[in-house]
């Protein structure tokens, strides 16, 4: 967006990228965020950690949703969660998704 900073350099799940500044939450990752929390409810019992989880997705979804987003805090929530989730196939890809959806 013009007049913005680009968002905080990380790396998510092995991919290097930059944090979009969405200034609300797109479409995209709604429905991305939507169709990882079907998945944290479908595969709970495969997970160490399942409310740890729920509780990283809590903190992405209210984080990628604020006018003046805090892309650290919302990377490291994406780290979090990617490592909690890294034994389940289907939930690792639906977080690399939903990280192409908030990078630049």
């Amino acid at each position: 967006m013009a007049g913005e900073s680009p968002g905080l350099n990380i790396v998510e799940a092995g991919v290097p990228g930059r944090m979009a500044r969405l200034g609300g939450t797109s479409p995209e990752v709604v429905d991305a965020l939507d169709r990882l929390e079907r998945l944290l409810g479908r595969h709970a019992g495969s997970l160490a950690e399942p409310v740890k989880a729920r509780r990283d997705l809590a903190d992405i979804r209210e984080e990628a949703g604020q006018r003046d987003r805090d892309d650290g805090r919302l990377a490291d929530a994406l780290r979090r969660l990617a490592s909690r989730v890294t034994a389940v196939g289907v939930l690792a890809e639906a977080v690399r998704q939903l990280g192409v959806h908030l990078r630049a």
